[in-house]
């Protein structure tokens, strides 16, 4: 069965970062996904592919690439139906995908992006 989501990650030397983010998306995460880590400068990976109970696929970059260049060749490797895109440094306390597929299902809306807050919850 092809994932419901595709979320894209890059990295430039924030690998371990984006482990602490893929640990919330498999404690988390109820929704099927899979995730495409573009690897864009050179580092060594602190996880395999098969640590997550998601599919994860690896792309490395020969050259270091710009943001919509990486999230445009992830896209375009992606297999599921929605396309999220997922900064390394991400720290999640809830599974973020229920209330957003609900919203993206409806015929009104296409896109939905964070709301972003400081620490004490304020916009």
């Amino acid at each position: 069965m092809s994932p419901k989501i595709s979320v894209s990650i890059i990295v430039h030397q924030q690998a371990t970062l984006a482990l602490n983010l893929l640990k919330d998306l498999d404690h988390f995460c109820h929704t099927q996904i899979e995730v495409l880590v573009t690897v864009n400068l050179p580092e060594t990976i602190p996880f395999s592919d098969k640590a997550f109970k998601f599919p994860i696929t690896f792309i490395g970059n020969r050259y270091p690439k710009g943001f919509g260049a990486n999230h445009n060749q992830a896209f375009n490797r992606m297999q599921g139906h929605f396309f999220c895109i997922a900064n390394p440094d991400i720290r999640l306390e809830q599974d973020p995908f229920g209330t957003l597929m609900q919203a993206l299902e409806s015929d009104h809306i296409a896109v939905a992006a964070p709301r972003i807050t400081n620490a004490q919850g304020h916009n």
